[in-house]
């Protein structure tokens, strides 16, 4: 009997042990189709170098740099709009609904970008309205991703394939342009395949991201938000306009002001998004092509494509470190290397890449190239993925969506200022702009080490207690230590209870003195 049951229990282990492994790869392969939603983004940021096309500029009037600022960060304004007001839709019809809607807007705003128009209008329109799809994706993907994984262990490593996507869609994005500029004569001002083309081909991962939607489970925290919703059905209408509106009230007050510190992990989180974007990385994808032109580089698309495969393996070498070390530490360390990277850029560029006659350095421009290769090593391992893994983590689930829209924010309206500034700003200062960004860095190094927290492998309880004061530590321990009595007491009654009636039954002549002797052993 005993080998049975040895045998029993460790058939029964090891089938426990193989369920929890499927799941996992389960969960994964539902997070990778969430997070193909960051191909989007990355195709938009690939194809950049469009904008600067000759035919580009002729078909849509385009005749200054600031027009041209114009049209390449109005979509980060449609990210910031849609990351705070479209992402509630996840809120109310689910996290499925909210992709699949992003998805479908963002064709629309391809399509409106392909109409024939010759007014620089259209585009900036359509620019905007992809814009409002990649804010909401933005917020929804990662939010999703952490609700999908049910083990903490793997929660890092699930929402950095977000980032895996995102510089997979600039490789994407870049590769189409490059093609591209090969086949068609770039000095020419009226072939408009220069630039169709590439925006046409971005319309692929909206319809990826459809079909892939058709596959993933929704999160089981919408449907227990769901399920609170449907109890409360039962209220009188008076009864439910007023908790609509007190929820609403108490959901945007909380953010600010909420236990434990919500408003603290709010600041953290928006702090994060800004160092994320002012580290310079799009300084250098939005307007690479045209920077490293300047240096001597007589294929500055190839050299946008070298700049894409980097990111992509430094991204890989991120989802490896973001489930072995700490991401504050990975964050940090990507902070000082970016730093060191950038003071050594600016420096080069703005006094060595010209000597005193005027005469450029190609040696020069070699090394600046190879230390911007190391800065976005530095970024993907690091600024890239864990950025969003920390502010995903921060927050509770009851102000998760609202937080991340506000933190995410911060992010797209960084960009936005970046990429309008950035062309007026190189045209005055030159490279000496790498400063800015090294100063940004630094502000970064400083802000890690004094608030931003460990939270890799913790729970949301757990998280919630690192931002406890003493006091509120106390209370908990107190709460815990008193329902833990009670349960005590309870379970000693319910224990008693059940042996006194199993004794009962055992008195009986049709139960075996075996069976008495087992149950009162038990």
């Amino acid at each position: 009997m005993s080998l049975e049951k040895t045998e029993t229990s460790s058939v029964s282990t090891t089938e426990s042990e193989k369920k929890p492994q499927s799941n996992n790869k389960k969960e994964l392969f539902h997070c990778f189709l969430i997070a193909l939603v960051g191909c989007t983004f990355g195709q938009d940021m690939g194809i950049s170098p469009t904008y600067q096309f000759p035919s580009f500029k002729h078909n849509f009037k385009v005749h200054n740099t600031w027009i041209n600022g114009i049209i390449v960060s109005i979509f980060n304004i449609g990210c910031a709009i849609g990351g705070i007001v479209l992402s509630k839709l996840s809120d109310y019809y689910g996290r499925k609904f909210a992709i699949c809607v992003a998805s479908f807007i963002f064709l629309i705003g391809c399509m409106v970008q392909l109409i024939p128009s010759s007014h620089y209008g259209q585009i900036i329109a359509g620019r905007f309205i992809t814009g409002l799809s990649v804010g909401t994706t933005a917020v929804v993907a990662p939010s999703f991703i952490t609700e999908t994984v049910s083990d903490p262990k793997l929660r890092g490593s699930a929402v950095v394939l977000y980032q895996f996507c995102v510089v997979s869609g600039i490789i994407y994005g870049n590769i189409v342009t490059l093609i591209t500029s090969r086949k068609y004569d770039l000095n020419s001002n009226f072939n408009n395949n220069q630039w169709r083309i590439p925006i046409g081909f971005g319309m692929v991962w909206g319809l990826v991201v459809l079909v892939g939607m058709i596959f993933v489970p929704e999160s089981k925290i919408y449907y227990k938000q769901k399920e609170q919703k449907n109890m409360n059905k039962i209220m009188s209408k008076e009864e439910k306009v007023q908790q609509q509106l007190n929820n609403e009230s108490h959901s945007w007050k909380e953010t600010f002001v909420g236990k434990p510190r919500l408003g603290l992990r709010l600041v953290i989180g928006c702090f994060l998004m800004f160092f994320q974007q002012a580290s310079g990385i799009n300084y250098f994808f939005y307007y690479g092509s045209v920077l490293f032109s300047s240096v001597g580089l007589n294929d500055s698309y190839e050299t946008s494509i070298i700049f894409s495969l980097v990111n992509f393996l430094g991204t890989i070498a991120g989802v490896y470190f973001v489930s072995r070390a700490g991401r504050k530490i990975i964050f940090l360390s990507g902070c000082i290397g970016g730093f060191v990277s950038m003071i050594i850029y600016a420096s080069l560029g703005s006094f060595a890449l010209v000597d005193s006659k005027g005469v450029m350095s190609r040696s020069v421009g070699g090394c600046m190239i190879a230390f911007t290769c190391i800065f976005i090593i530095c970024f993907a391992v690091s600024l890239g993925p864990i950025t969003f893994v920390l502010v995903s983590e921060l927050y509770p689930v009851r102000t998760k969506s609202l937080s991340m829209g506000i933190a995410t924010n911060c992010n797209w309206l960084t960009n936005f200022l970046i990429t309008l500034l950035t062309p007026t700003i190189t045209s005055k200062i030159g490279y000496k702009y790498g400063y800015v960004f090294a100063a940004c860095l630094g502000a970064a190094i400083i802000f890690t080490i004094f608030l931003v927290p460990e939270t890799k492998g913790l729970s949301s309880e757990q998280i919630d207690e690192l931002f406890m004061s003493e006091q509120q530590k106390k209370e908990k321990a107190l709460f815990i230590s008193t329902l833990s009595s009670k349960n005590y007491e309870s379970d000693d009654i319910n224990v008693e209870t059940s042996r006194d009636e199993s004794l009962e039954k055992d008195i009986s002549p049709d139960v075996s003195n075996e069976q008495i002797k087992a149950t009162t052993i038990a």
